[in-house]
């Protein structure tokens, strides 16, 4: 992304000992360096600049030349060599540099320090972190009772067995949780005003999700203690899971909410436009992230603006994290493109120094596109993901995307990989007769007979076939986007 990725090289704490000019006072030097630890040359890294270094070996007084050119061992340090003493390995520089064509200069106040950050360079292991996040979870009646036990109890771990491949070899899993868990003391509800059980969210954890949205615009449908319960319900039952969004009896937070994944600090931030009233309900600016303003008087919303605690929060997050993530809940249901709300508030976001914008809300899926602020810089933006669970059934309620995003960590910075990012399209397949969820499908994998056993058409909706959700993946995300079962599998390897 915009920062060097160092890590601690950091740690090694390397100590610097100057030689005073004779061979004989040349300083000591107490570990053995084995030939497995020398580093090696990469083809990334221009060899030229290796011949400035040797590695010192106080293994009976000998050295090894590590150099492009084979050279004879020496039997100690040149005189005047000023040695870097790195943990297991210690470098000396000689004049050979001056030679060389290396870009050191030996003269230079810093020419240790840019020794030091060749050294980290040629140690630093680059890696990838993968990113995976589905839609909303929108519990209707059909999918509440889907997991009613006979016994009575409730289990959703089957809604989740069609991602677990997935799951597995990701590194940070994320769920939009629509609908409030608002009391399993009290009824059951669907829409228009949810009330879901808290035997989902242990489903969730299970699974292997890390991190879940709760910044919804049905965060209040069980009003303020809608949200407290499900707030200490996450917080008790699952105190290190990432729950971002939703805050309880004591109030908002102004920490910046991150997830840490092999040194890599990623800032999660999650905001609603709203929870479905015109009106900012009482005191609900303490409980939720609001990312629309609203007259402090009336408490009417404005639905077309920005909150400016969004652009600070980003700023202060950018500051203290690696990447930055947003899930903004925006945008118009059930409309396939977004608007010119998104993009404008998309654009202000990767400006104040958002990496990554994964949206949710509409229902349907929405394009994936590179954002380019007019400050330089560039994130980019998962419009809307689209249901995950739901037993809505028009057809482009049961298309969905699965969000993939590598993050590949090198010594110079983080990245977003394009190539090996993008979305796995789905179809929520469901049955009536009783209404039951079945579970996901991918769209490479979906066929006939699923189109024809679909519950949808039972419902008002209609027959679509494998073709129709091809062509509409295609339409909505562009092919370019599109992952396929197994190249999404190949980057577990």
């Amino acid at each position: 992304m915009k920062k060097s990725f160092k890590i601690a090289a950091l740690a090694m704490c390397a100590v610097i000992c100057m030689a005073c000019g004779r061979k004989d006072e040349a300083p000591a030097v107490t570990e053995t360096v084995s030939q497995e630890q020398v580093p090696q040359v990469t083809a990334s890294v221009d060899k030229s600049v290796m011949t400035i270094l040797q590695t010192v070996n106080s293994h009976a007084g000998q050295t090894t030349a590590q150099a492009t050119e084979s050279e004879e061992p020496v039997s100690s340090a040149p005189e005047g060599a000023e040695v870097i003493d790195l943990g297991n390995t210690s470098w000396y520089e000689t004049e050979q540099a001056v030679s060389t064509g290396s870009d050191i200069d030996l003269n230079s106040s810093d020419r240790l320090d840019q020794l030091r950050e060749l050294y980290e360079r040629h140690n630093f292991n680059e890696f990838d972190i993968h990113l995976m996040a589905v839609g909303d979870d929108l519990m209707h009646t059909g999918v509440t009772e889907t997991g009613h036990m006979a016994d009575g109890t409730y289990n959703y771990d089957a809604l989740y067995a069609d991602i677990a491949p997935y799951l597995a070899i990701a590194d940070i899993k994320v769920i939009n949780q629509e609908t409030i868990f608002g009391g399993d003391d009290k009824e059951f509800t669907s829409y228009p005003t949810f009330n879901s059980p808290t035997a989902m969210g242990d489903s969730i954890v299970r699974a292997g999700f890390n991190v879940v949205l709760q910044a919804t615009n049905h965060i209040c449908d069980m009003g303020i203690s809608g949200i407290n319960y499900a707030y200490n319900f996450w917080k008790t039952s699952y105190p290190d899971l990432l729950v971002i969004g939703i805050y309880g009896e004591d109030g908002k937070s102004e920490d910046i909410p991150i997830l840490e994944i092999d040194g890599v600090k990623f800032a999660m931030l999650n905001y609603t436009y709203g929870a479905n009233w015109e009106s900012l309900q009482s005191n609900l600016e303490y409980h939720t992230e609001m990312l629309t303003s609203w007259d402090p008087s009336s408490r009417k919303i404005d639905f077309n603006s920005l909150n400016p605690d969004v652009i600070d929060d980003i700023q202060r997050a950018e500051e203290i994290a690696d990447v930055v993530v947003v899930f903004p809940h925006w945008g118009i249901e059930y409309q396939t493109t977004e608007n010119s709300y998104q993009d404008w508030v998309a654009k202000a976001m990767v400006e104040a120094g958002a990496d990554l914008i994964v949206g949710t809300h509409p229902h349907v899926p929405q394009p994936v596109k590179w954002i380019e602020a007019d400050n330089g810089n560039k994130g980019l933006c998962y419009f809307s993901l689209g249901n995950y669970l739901s037993t809505q059934y028009y057809p482009d309620t049961l298309l969905e995307a699965m969000a993939w995003v590598t993050f590949h960590v090198g010594y110079d910075g983080i990245e977003i990989v394009e190539e090996d990012t993008g979305v796995l399209p789905m179809v929520l397949q469901y049955h009536t007769g009783p209404l039951r969820i079945d579970g996901v499908v991918a769209v490479e994998n979906y066929t006939d007979e699923l189109a024809a056993a679909h519950g949808a058409p039972n419902r008002g909706g209609s027959y679509c076939g494998p073709d129709h959700f091809k062509t509409r993946s295609s339409e909505i995300f562009g092919d370019e986007w599109i992952l396929t079962i197994d190249e999404i599998l190949a980057q577990g390897n």
